[in-house]
């Protein structure tokens, strides 16, 4: 059992950051579109739906890709969240006076930007978590264990969330994910 962990290990941390991360981006980005909007349940909707297609979107893509596309990818993502802890509320700000509809779309092309990019680690990890493991028990045990990782880390992920953005600012959560998926990059080539 200790060597099963042993080698868990990497793959534990790896879908632990990805959750945490993902949850981290999400809050982020509802806590910068809610004032932009207007309404809270605008920008939760526009958050959620948002994000389920397209992160839907990049994990069916990701699935298609070489490893070496898979690392640009998460080098696209770390850019894009640090521009976003950098600049999403000025640009947020500069456009706040437009109508409702245009405000809409333009808070679904912020989301689904990272969306798209956010999609692509957990299928990737996991295909990368079971290569060369027959499917047995082992292969059964690693793939709940990736599910019940990513779960737990998104429950603490939003709870944490509130917490820092309320000690630091809602942008600093840009800033964590970019943090965690920089370490869930660094345990991927471990995996």
């Amino acid at each position: 059992h200790h060597r099963i962990l042993g080698q868990m290990l990497p793959g534990i941390a790896y879908f632990f950051a990805i959750g945490l991360a993902f949850m981290l981006a999400e809050m982020a980005l509802l806590e910068q579109l809610t004032p932009f909007l207007g309404k809270p349940i605008y920008a939760l909707a526009v958050v959620l739906s948002g994000l389920l297609l397209a992160s839907g979107l990049g994990a069916g893509w990701g699935q298609t890709q070489e490893f070496r596309s898979v690392i640009k990818t998460f080098g696209g993502l770390l850019g894009l969240l640090l521009l976003y802890f950098l600049g999403l509320g000025n640009v947020l700000s500069a456009w706040a006076g437009l109508e409702t509809i245009p405000r809409l779309l333009v808070a679904l092309a912020a989301v689904a930007l990272p969306g798209f990019l956010m999609g692509v680690p957990f299928p990737v990890g996991l295909t990368r978590l079971v290569e060369g493991i027959p499917d047995s028990e082992q292969r059964r045990i690693r793939v709940a264990l990736a599910w019940c990782c990513n779960g737990c880390a998104s429950v603490m992920g939003a709870t944490g969330a509130i917490w820092l953005a309320q000690l630091s600012g809602q942008s600093t959560l840009f800033l964590a994910a970019t943090l965690c998926y920089v370490f869930a990059l660094l345990m991927l080539k471990k995996l």
